[in-house]
């Protein structure tokens, strides 16, 4: 059966990270599977591979196209995103990526342009030649990959045993406990303990939230903008090794229906359906003096906002800045109204903001 160049590019570059062969050899090997034209899956599986870092770092800045990527299980699948995202920003396929057929291309064309601006960003809002992006991403050459061992699950001795078993290099994070730091470029996505909810796959930054709330036991706590899931389930995970005895101990709100979805299947994935009750309503909706949430003791709020990735942002243009000035007055407003709705709870401790 023949398939198109995206999956030729896919296919070659998972069986190349794989070490089945050498990129250009598995490529030839694939060049009767073409349903197109064979050269242009050449050069864009090479494209790809050549500014996969560049891709990665824009693909970790898109909320949607990341979650995307981490409900997918098969490298092949990985690859394919990452090929769709390169034609649709860096290559010159926009057009192309908008015409295929299937929800992951639809996904990428549709955060194409969050994309492009995540890789502007890298190189200070625009570039004149693609290949100036390469070795741009200063911020984010140099970060490691994290991944938090859920205790939900498993353990961090047993984490740490797999993976330096099966030879990776693999270390604790200093300042929390049961957070693994791997080099970059790392990909952990398709292994089996991310697959069954051991590990979980979460930046340092996203992991600070939980850490800092230091929930007690027995205490409910209440995450306001809850999805995509990580931020609850650690906190889940934090009651239990603490001998929490309650159920639930967290209540997970977000008011975004495909988010909403994407949170529970978090919850479940990672094993924490009895000590995380998902809502879905607004925040802002909430009457703190009914219960359960009278009794809620903390609170993490951490509302998305246009500063997303703010460790990789870098200067924009001046059209560009009057723009996200705009945005962020709005945004500001509502920031405001959640901060003062989260300190209205009668027993509330503790607000991680």
């Amino acid at each position: 059966m023949s398939i198109d160049i995206y999956e030729i590019a896919a296919e070659a570059l998972s069986l190349a990270e794989a070490r089945k062969g050498s990129l250009r050899g598995i490529l030839f090997s694939l060049k009767g599977k073409s349903s197109g034209n064979w050269k242009s899956a050449y050069a864009l599986a090479h494209e790809t591979q050549r500014f996969h870092e560049v891709l990665q770092a824009a693909i970790e800045e898109c909320a949607t196209v990341l979650e995307l990527c981490e409900g997918l299980r098969e490298r092949k699948l990985w690859w394919l995103v990452r090929v769709l995202c390169y034609d649709a920003t860096i290559g010159s396929g926009r057009k192309k990526v908008r015409s295929r057929k299937g929800s992951i291309a639809r996904i990428v064309s549709k955060n194409a342009n969050v994309l492009q601006d995540a890789i502007k960003a890298q190189h200070g809002g625009q570039w004149q030649n693609r290949n100036e992006l390469l070795g741009t991403a200063d911020g984010v050459k140099g970060l490691p990959r994290y991944a938090r061992v859920n205790l939900i699950k498993g353990t961090r001795e047993r984490a740490l045993s797999i993976y330096k078993d099966e030879g990776y290099e693999v270390a604790v994070d200093e300042h929390i406990p049961n957070l693994l730091i791997f080099p970059r470029g790392t990909d952990l996505h398709s292994h089996e303990t991310v697959g069954r909810g051991e590990v979980i796959l979460q930046d340092k930054s996203s992991c600070m939230a939980a850490e800092a709330t230091s929930p007690q036991p027995n205490w409910l706590v209440l995450d306001a903008c809850a999805a995509p899931g990580n931020k609850s389930t650690h906190l889940a995970s934090i009651l239990l090794s603490k001998g929490s005895t309650i159920r639930p101990c967290v209540l997970a709100i977000d008011r975004d229906e495909k988010r909403f979805q994407i949170l529970k299947d978090k919850v479940k994935t990672a094993g924490a359906e009895d000590l995380v009750q998902c809502t879905r309503t607004d925040f802002l909706s909430i009457d703190p003096a009914k219960k359960p949430f009278c009794d809620v003791k903390a609170i993490v709020l951490d509302p998305s906002c246009s500063g997303s990735g703010l460790r990789n942002r870098v200067s924009v243009s001046e059209s560009s800045n009057r723009e996200h000035m705009k945005r962020l007055g709005k945004l500001a407003h509502v920031q405001k109204l959640l901060l003062k709705h989260a300190l209205s709870f009668p027993n509330v401790v503790v607000v991680s903001y």
